[in-house]
């Protein structure tokens, strides 16, 4: 019984890493797999599952890695990382699927 809770948690922490996934490949990030030896630092060097911005050759670069499930990292610019952010205060901010909208 008191694994149920910690089963639960993974399940929706994967879903939430899974979505976040999503809505930075459609904000225009490029997924990386790690097959060079400068993705495996990048892999190394970033916190798992946070967007994190770095200074390459006078450009803010955001990152986010995965070494769990895609063993992957998210790369993109300021354009990209602005696309993420509104998509994501949208859904944030969005009405729960089904509430009825305007006054009673």
């Amino acid at each position: 019984l008191l694994a149920v809770p910690m089963l639960l948690g993974t399940a929706c922490a994967a879903a939430i890493q899974q979505d976040t996934q999503r809505m930075l490949a459609a904000a225009g990030f490029q997924m990386r797999p790690v097959d060079t030896a400068e993705v495996q630092e990048d892999l190394r060097s970033i916190p798992p599952h946070r967007i994190v911005s770095r200074t390459k050759d006078g450009n803010v670069v955001y990152m986010y890695a995965d070494p769990d499930k895609c063993h992957c990292v998210y790369v993109g610019g300021s354009k990209e990382y602005s696309e993420y952010e509104r998509r994501r205060l949208e859904r944030e901010f969005a009405p729960p699927a089904g509430a009825a909208g305007g006054a009673p």
